[in-house]
């Protein structure tokens, strides 16, 4: 049986100097349905609901969204990647998916997309963010040699694709293809997380590792952009995170998947070039007073 229930509330006007996001609130029209749905064999009724809101603000008032009740909500890039609550994110770059002695360069694929394309970007963000004193997270994509980490679906997938095909070792946990590329040099005190899945949040401590350090924002660069960017990204915003993906610090094999995922991001986050991050993160480094005489 299917029954629905309509109704409305509008409540009294807020005082107008709320600084908050209901004062703007006019009126709020909820509509619920529910659906009662009876278990063939059982013959139990279960019950499936949703809240239908529709706001609309007050006549001649702005609804206020520089202020909430968490605080205030960032809009400028530069308050977005603030050093004080920023991390810089490398997903992937591993000696055997980066290096020219790794696994795949050894294995007669293509590098060109990703030491042409986004490692130098990488790189100069990098410098940058460790200049800046701002946290550094590394992710590594990992395989275990006897599989008991992979997934059904996933080793499916890689056997239809043959993106694995003639690479047995590839980064596997515990061979040096796995580690972070060599050319990034890892520093003491730089996170390095194991994960397992593409969505970096998935069976980690990554958002543990993020809260406890009061990170707000995350800068994301590395590899591929449609899986383990994307999905990772996904995550962050998930979680509450802002993100901010460098189009040009991200990179694919695949050109048609990199620039759907990345217009995908772009309805997400804010996606720009690694050139505009450092203009901005060069600007709060205030240049130093000029000498005096006799200094």
């Amino acid at each position: 049986t299917l029954s629905e229930v309509e109704g409305s509330f509008v409540p009294r006007p807020a005082p107008k100097d709320s600084s908050t996001t209901l004062a703007a609130l006019a009126s709020l029209r909820m509509t619920f349905s529910s659906f009662m749905v009876r278990h063939r064999r059982m013959g139990d009724c279960l019950e499936f609901g949703f809240w239908d809101l529709e706001i609309r603000g007050l006549k001649g008032e702005e609804i206020d969204m520089q202020v909430t009740k968490r605080g205030p909500v960032y809009d400028s890039l530069a308050d977005i990647v603030a050093p004080k609550h920023t991390a810089f994110m490398v997903i992937d770059v591993q000696n055997d998916n980066a290096s020219l002695k790794g696994s795949s360069a050894l294995g007669g694929r293509d590098m060109s997309w990703i030491r042409e394309g986004a490692l130098p970007n990488i790189q100069l963000g990098l410098a940058e963010a460790r200049k800046l004193g701002i946290p550094v997270i590394f992710l590594r994509n990992t395989r275990t040699a006897d599989g008991t980490m992979e997934s059904g679906p996933k080793l499916r997938f890689r056997a239809r694709s043959g993106s694995s095909r003639g690479l047995a070792s590839y980064e596997v946990e515990g061979t040096w293809g796995h580690e972070v590329l060599e050319e990034l040099q890892p520093r003491p005190g730089e996170r390095q997380i194991t994960k397992f899945r593409p969505n970096a949040f998935v069976g980690t401590p990554l958002d543990l590792l993020l809260r406890g350090a009061n990170i707000e924002s995350v800068v994301v660069t590395g590899l591929v952009t449609q899986n383990c960017v994307l999905t990772t990204v996904g995550g962050l915003i998930h979680h509450g995170y802002y993100t901010v993906v460098l189009s040009d610090g991200v990179a694919s094999n695949n050109p048609e998947l990199h620039k759907a995922a990345l217009l995908v991001m772009g309805h997400w986050c804010d996606v720009i070039a690694t050139s505009e991050l450092l203009t901005i993160w060069r600007a709060t480094v205030s240049p130093s007073p000029p000498l005096k005489k006799g200094d």
